[in-house]
């Protein structure tokens, strides 16, 4: 008799666990399903917003201020770009010299 309570008790405490997977399994289908939604609203906004209207100064200045972060150093582009192509050459078997 007692084997039977317990045997029924524990097949209880599976359905309830059982039940609560499944819910759990439900909810996170629907936060996915509106994280998904949420952010393709962001993007279809992001999208239409240049048409709409422009950046606001506030906007802008800040674009400017973090765009004025990236450094502007050509010399060094060139410098890196030539060293690249010294080290390119310089692994290249030698061939007779084009002069």
């Amino acid at each position: 008799e007692q084997n039977e309570q317990n045997e029924q008790n524990e097949q209880n405490e599976q359905n309830e666990q059982n039940e609560q997977n499944g819910q759990n399994q439900q909810k996170d289908q629907q936060q996915a399903r509106q994280d998904k939604g949420e952010e393709s609203k962001a993007a279809s906004q992001q999208r239409a917003r240049p048409e709409e209207d422009p950046l606001t100064e506030e906007e802008r200045q800040a674009l400017e201020q973090w765009l004025r972060q990236v450094p502007d150093d050509p010399g060094g582009l060139l410098r890196r770009k030539f060293l690249y192509q010294y080290s390119q050459r310089k692994q290249q078997p030698q061939e007779e010299q084009p002069w």
